[in-house]
């Protein structure tokens, strides 16, 4: 039987939601509520999924205060951020489940005049 390696993103993100979560007291719902994610979205979240919607981590991370890249990787963010997370994607499906996309730096998008 072969075993399959988790990715360290993924396990620091579980990670970092769970504590997270057990530090201001928030239920999936409300973790959910946060997102715009669905309670299951949440919860596959929680086991340790592989987040597929990154807008919607970027809306929790924003709704809980922290960063994007703390939410995610555990790392704290050395730069303010200058930029609304709701504002640093285009809200468009591009990929549908053809590859997997690994950031490795957000940069904002250009204001419009």
């Amino acid at each position: 039987m072969t075993t399959k390696k988790r990715s360290p993103v993924v396990i620091e993100f579980r990670r970092n939601l769970d504590g997270v979560m057990k530090d201001r007291n928030l239920s999936l719902q409300d973790v959910a509520t946060m997102a715009g994610v669905s309670k299951s979205v949440a919860h596959s979240w929680t086991a340790g999924a592989v987040p597929q919607n990154l807008p919607a981590v970027a809306r929790l991370a924003d709704e809980l205060g922290i960063s994007f890249k703390t939410l995610l990787l555990g790392e704290p963010d050395n730069h303010t951020q200058g930029f609304m997370n709701e504002n640093a994607f285009d809200l468009q499906d591009v990929f549908d489940g053809l590859c997997v996309l690994s950031i490795k730096k957000v940069i904002p998008k250009e204001k419009k005049p």
